[in-house]
Order: C-alpha cells, then structure tokens, then sequence
C-alpha cells in the first residue's frame, strides 16, 4: 500500500491502477483500472470500471462501481454496482447493484431502487421522503430482515419483519415473522435446520 493521500478535481479519466492510503475525487471522475486504498471520500460523479479494495467509501453525488469489497460503505445519492462486499452499508438515495453481500445494511429509498440477490446478516430497509420508494429485488437473505415497501421473489431469514407495502412470493423463516396489513406474502414456509 503506497503511503500517500491523492486527490482528484474537477474533471479526469485514470487509466493506471491506484494505490494510495486516502482518495478524494470531487468532480467527475472515472477509474478505468483497479483502485487500493485505505478509504476515498467522493464528492460528485465517480465511475470505477474494476476492481475496489478499500476499507470505506463516502460518496455524496453518483457513484457507479463493478466489483467492490469494503468494510463501509455510506452513499447519500446514487449507488450502481454489479457486486458489492462488504461488512456495513448506508444508503440514503437510489440504489441498484445486481449482488450486495453485507453484515448490516440501511437502505432509506428514495425513489425505486433494484438489488438482485442480498445477502445480510442484518438488514433495514425503508422509505425515504418520495411517494414513489420501492425496493425489487429477486431475492432477500439474512438473519433480522426488516423491510418496507419493498417488492421480492423470495425472502428468507431467521427473524423477518414485513411492515408497510410490501409484495413478497415466497417467505422463508426459521424463527419468526411478522407482516404488516397493507403487505402480502403469497407462500409461507417455516424451514426446520
């Protein structure tokens, strides 16, 4: 690890891989090759084409990423991945990632928001201040699971909590659940271990 602090303004294209202790992009920026570092904080418009290994991102503005794998993640606006890994994610804004693997995760949407297949330890999902705030996912796995608005395929944990407005096909629990009036599971399937 390269022991040094780099920043970025205004508006660039990195086509080397970055190695640095700390990262500051603010502007719009696009890393077209892997990025290590101790942690970045993003002001603006960050696009990273490979690979993440960093301990934290906090981005404020549209953050678009291919593979990551963090400790923390805080996102207050646009969050785009394919695969994210990491041990606590916050995101307050729109989020669309095709596989997000997490120990705790805090979604407050803000419009309709697309997560594939989630796999976390403990999980919130909630409505932000927009009428229009929906999660779709096709499946949702963990241990504490608490959703709202949300629409899935399948959800599946161990304690599972359906509040307000949402649509699940198949529900799957081990120790309980509970849903709300206004939600709906279609099946429900208690699973012996």
């Amino acid at each position: 690890m390269v022991n040094q602090n780099i920043r970025f303004i205004g508006q660039s294209k990195q086509l080397e891989p970055i190695f640095a202790r700390t990262i500051t992009a603010q502007g719009h920026h696009r890393f077209c090759e892997a990025i290590k570092a101790q942690e970045a904080t993003i002001v603006g418009s960050c696009i990273i084409d490979d690979v993440v290994q960093m301990k934290k991102i906090k981005s404020g503005g549209h953050l678009t990423i291919n593979r990551a794998k963090l400790e923390e993640l805080i996102v207050t606006g646009t969050l785009s991945a394919k695969h994210i890994q990491t041990k606590d994610i916050f995101v307050r804004g729109k989020i669309r990632v095709d596989h997000l693997e997490a120990e705790h995760g805090e979604i407050i949407m803000k419009c309709t928001c697309h997560i594939g297949k989630m796999n976390v330890e403990k999980l919130l999902i909630k409505k932000g201040f927009s009428f229009s705030s929906r999660l779709v996912s096709e499946s949702i796995t963990g241990k504490y699971i608490q959703l709202t608005h949300t629409q899935a395929n399948t959800v599946r944990g161990e304690h599972v909590v359906l509040g307000e407005n949402c649509e699940i096909n198949t529900l799957y629990y081990t120790e309980q659940y509970t849903i709300a009036k206004s939600s709906s599971a279609i099946r429900i399937v208690k699973e012996v271990l």
